[in-house]
């Protein structure tokens, strides 16, 4: 049958989303929002796939793979464009997925096909790939298989992966190859890194302590720390 907006009382929903409209004032030719990037990767890959990202602008795809869990490569004619991203990278806080792959999300998986929780055994050991995937959410769809055979079949909300509470993570490590003769990092990069992992976490309902921030090998930055929580309790660890 036909339905008409004016047969049922009520005020109009847009489907439009403001994640995905092209920011305004842009700053680039050619400036995605990046929830539209992670769309695209959502869509198009699983973890531990490779994206590449040929023309970097302010690192946005990179940042959107390391946020998913994909591994990236990035570059630009451009150095501004290459420092910009790499700042970009250090400064971000990511959650922290429960892999498949892993004592955890095993156990959850078990549990999601309609398992028992006390008839789950688990492996000696785990590797701990993000190529094995992450645990979604999930729900059961109704098919011929269920219906004749009883099996279960699942509708994956990849874009909900199960978060594991207690614990972020920084940018995984990389590289970065130029032909600039500046090989390390000033003092006062560190310190706009730090003031920005700090500014970052102040939503977190404490305040993060950061700690070992350094060189090694004169190449490659280092940092840990803790958020610390009410009655300065350690809340979250970050490596």
């Amino acid at each position: 049958w036909k339905q008409y907006a004016d047969e049922t009382p009520g005020v109009s929903v847009s489907a439009a989303d403001c994640k995905f409209q092209p920011p305004r004032g842009k700053t680039y030719a050619v400036q995605t929002p990046q929830a539209v990037i992670e769309r695209c990767i959502l869509m198009a890959t699983d973890p531990g796939d490779l994206i590449l990202a040929p023309t970097c602008g302010s690192g946005m795809t990179a940042v959107a793979a390391e946020k998913w869990g994909r591994r990236w490569i990035t570059s630009d004619s451009s150095a501004a464009s290459v420092e910009v991203a790499k700042r970009r990278l250090l400064a971000q806080v990511y959650n922290w997925y429960i892999l498949q792959d892993s004592a955890e999300g095993a156990a959850l998986e078990h549990e999601f096909s309609s398992g028992a929780p006390s008839d789950f055994s688990a492996l000696n050991s785990y590797g701990g790939a993000p190529g094995a995937g992450f645990v979604y959410e999930r729900k059961r769809r109704l098919s011929a298989a269920l219906l004749t055979y009883g099996i279960h079949e699942y509708i994956h909300f990849v874009d909900r992966p199960r978060v594991k509470s207690g614990i972020k993570r920084l940018a995984s490590s990389f590289t970065v190859e130029s032909n600039s003769p500046f090989k390390s990092e000033s003092p006062e990069l560190r310190e706009r890194v730090l003031e920005a992992i700090v500014s970052s976490e102040l939503n977190c309902g404490g305040q993060i302590s950061v700690k070992d921030f350094k060189e090694r090998d004169g190449e490659y930055l280092t940092h840990s720390g803790l958020l610390i929580g009410e009655g300065a309790e350690p809340k979250f660890g970050y490596s």
